[in-house]
């Protein structure tokens, strides 16, 4: 696989959607490629922003009923 598409595939790792052959691919090289680290560790820390600031919406008036 290309790095190229190992960086494509690094937000669906972050998110916990990475799976089957892509998923089997992506592991060892992420164990390999600094770059790589790097960049999951960057889609990482904004999943979990975007987690944090999601939970400080509260639900609307017709949600509650």
């Amino acid at each position: 696989m290309s790095d190229d598409r190992l960086l494509e595939l690094a937000p669906l790792f972050a998110l916990g959607a990475l799976d089957g052959d892509d998923l089997a691919e992506f592991v060892p090289a992420l164990a390999s490629q600094p770059a790589l680290q790097a960049e999951a560790t960057a889609f990482e820390a904004v999943v979990g922003r975007l987690a944090a600031a999601a939970a400080l919406v509260p639900p609307g008036t017709r949600l509650r009923s």
